[in-house]
């Protein structure tokens, strides 16, 4: 229910630390190392300064994907689907060597 951890690098050259109670997000250390965007997906609303909605595809480098071609499932597989929780995404422009906090909202 309460705990906290430190120190998680993360894609496009971010360090995170998180601190959390009741199960929820308290608040969140941004360390961004090369700067850029940094796009944060929240199950809770967030706030901080700099955090904006995010839009669009993620313009940061390290975030980009490569195309996969179309999955293919055997005729004999049950498929069962999942339809994850809805979230929230924000953007979180950055500069290097510049430490950002966000807290949730709840």
């Amino acid at each position: 229910k309460k705990g906290q951890v430190k120190g998680l690098k993360a894609r496009g050259g971010f360090e995170l630390s998180f601190e959390w109670a009741d199960g929820q997000l308290k608040t969140l250390t941004i360390l961004s190392t090369q700067g850029g965007n940094c796009r944060l997906r929240s199950l809770t609303p967030l706030n901080g300064e700099g955090l904006k909605p995010a839009k669009g595809l993620n313009k940061n480098p390290f975030y980009e994907t490569v195309p996969t071609p179309p999955h293919r499932v055997s005729d004999k597989a049950t498929v069962t689907p999942v339809t994850p929780p809805a979230t929230l995404e924000y953007d979180l422009q950055t500069e290097a060597g510049v430490t950002y906090s966000v807290h949730s909202s709840k």
